[in-house]
């Protein structure tokens, strides 16, 4: 989770230089300011991102000349969540077949609480990336499928019904 950083230069959320060789997998990266308002700035090198939720940003990823973004079931954002620009910059983007524009539906951002809530875009929208828990530990895949992003939604799926029974 990376979330309502800020920074003075480049890539408010998170920068990659010195020939970056990254494999990143469900990662919420949102509402990140200052610089050049990218949530994720490839100054050098390669990245590999999976079931990623990238919203709220000037521009979403900015990769420059040189360098290669590889990204697989990404929430861009939709309304408020929308970046201004999703990717930016000469470098080479692949943006996958798993490409997804609507709301995140986070539990209360403003408290910086950004789990994933009912009706989110994410909720069984990823793919599998290999990764079995998620920021709280809970199991993943919950559902019929992986989330996008840091949080695997749980409510609707942890009710116990009960039958009624009467004598």
């Amino acid at each position: 989770m990376i979330a309502d950083n800020s920074c003075s230069v480049m890539g408010a959320g998170l920068y990659m230089d010195l020939r970056s060789r990254l494999r990143l997998r469900h990662n919420s990266i949102v509402h990140n300011t200052g610089g050049d308002g990218s949530g994720v700035c490839l100054a050098e090198g390669t990245v590999v991102m999976t079931n990623t939720i990238l919203v709220g940003h000037t521009t979403g990823i900015t990769v420059a000349a040189g360098s290669t973004a590889r990204l697989e079931a990404t929430l861009w954002g939709s309304d408020a969540w929308a970046n201004g620009a999703d990717w930016g910059g000469s470098g080479t983007i692949f943006t996958g077949t798993v490409n997804l524009w609507g709301a995140p539906r986070f539990v209360n951002p403003a408290a910086g609480d950004y789990h994933l809530n009912a009706g989110s875009a994410a909720i069984d929208a990823g793919v599998n990336a290999g990764v079995t828990t998620d920021i709280d530990g809970e199991p993943r895949p919950i559902g019929v499928g992986y989330d996008i992003g840091a949080d695997e939604y749980a409510n609707e799926y942890l009710r116990l019904y009960l039958p009624l029974v009467l004598r």
